[in-house]
């Protein structure tokens, strides 16, 4: 654990920057994690993992307003520590001493350590906030890096390095679905078909394993169950990126079982329970429907389906009393309001 305000790492500060704004308001998407490219660098503390993303259009508002006169930071929200560390690295990167208040209004469904990013997402809104303050001389992808390098997690009003797997930064920042090297770099920002919606379906019991509630221990199990990292990689690489390219989402949809755990996924299934019944037996419901694709988030808090046929995702949802929110996919990212 560090104090607020250590350990920040910039490669390159500016000397001459000014305001050109006093307010920004910002919304922000959440990101449904699809799948973890390579369990095997989640590390800790470590940048790394990758995978796949996509950016729901949830209604998380953020402002952000120069106080001039001010000796200290404003923050309306839980989360100070983490608030505070990226003012004070926005600071350092403009050589500034001006402060600001933040005020923070997450989507009703935006819960903190649901599996969405709200760290992420917040970390992100308020480095574009202050960014777009000073006339955004940075772009999407020099405040991705930043993040990258300075992610954080709160923990008892101290801050902690975390696992960061690459994937919350670029699709909160970008938008759409977002795949993510390894080594925790973006390979490409894909724009997602607007006709599909995300179900998010709540999960609501554990069975028996209290051992995995902690991320860590989750990460753990993904690394003993999922075996086709290399099956995944080269999927992504060879035939899903591809298809991508000519706008064919077919390949995303009809090779879903490989960007889930492949054999051994259905034992991290079994752990999790909704309305008494294991999620593999609810997720069953949502086989083989065409241009559709569903499993279970990477921290195991819902289970998701991504489909075009909306009607009839919701009528299976409502016979089997699954407690489900309905989202469109967000191409743009964060952006002003």
């Amino acid at each position: 654990m560090f104090q607020i305000g250590e350990n920040i790492v910039l490669k390159k500060t500016f000397n001459n920057a000014s305001l050109k704004q006093e307010k920004v308001t910002i919304l922000s998407p959440a990101r449904l994690h699809l799948t973890a490219l390579n369990p095997n660098k989640m590390i800790m503390e470590k940048l790394g993992g990758g995978g796949m993303g996509l950016a729901l259009d949830f209604n998380n508002i953020i402002s952000v307003e120069a106080l001039p006169s001010s000796d200290n930071d404003i923050i309306y929200h839980s989360k100070t520590a983490v608030i505070k560390h990226c003012l004070i690295i926005m600071r350092k990167l403009f050589n500034s001493n001006i402060h600001f208040k933040v005020t923070v209004k997450f989507d009703e469904n935006m819960q903190e350590h649901c599996g969405l990013a709200s760290n992420s997402m917040l970390s992100n809104a308020v480095i574009y906030g202050v960014n777009c303050l000073f006339g955004n001389p940075l772009s999407k992808e020099d405040l991705i890096e930043i993040l990258d390098n300075n992610f954080v997690e709160e923990k008892d009003r101290f801050l902690v390095r975390d696992i960061c797997t690459g994937i919350a930064h670029s699709t909160c920042s970008l938008g759409g679905l977002c795949i993510i090297s390894d080594n925790g770099k973006l390979i490409k920002k894909f724009d997602f078909p607007t006709n599909y919606k995300v179900f998010l379906i709540k999960t609501n019991k554990v069975n028996n394993l209290t051992n995995i509630k902690t991320q860590e221990n989750i990460v753990d199990l993904l690394r003993k169950f999922d075996r086709n990292t290399f099956t995944k990689s080269y999927m992504i690489l060879n035939e899903l990126i591809p298809a991508l390219n000519k706008n064919n989402f077919d390949v995303l949809f009809k090779q879903n079982h490989i960007f889930q755990h492949f054999d051994d996924y259905q034992n991290i299934l079994n752990y999790y329970f909704i309305n008494d019944l294991p999620t593999s037996k609810v997720l069953s419901n949502f086989e083989n429907i065409p241009n559709s694709m569903s499993g279970l988030s990477t921290n195991a808090k819902f289970l998701y389906v991504i489909s075009s046929d909306t009607k009839l995702i919701e009528k299976i949802c409502i016979e089997n009393n699954l407690d489900f929110n309905i989202y469109s996919v967000n191409n743009n990212g964060v952006h002003i309001i």
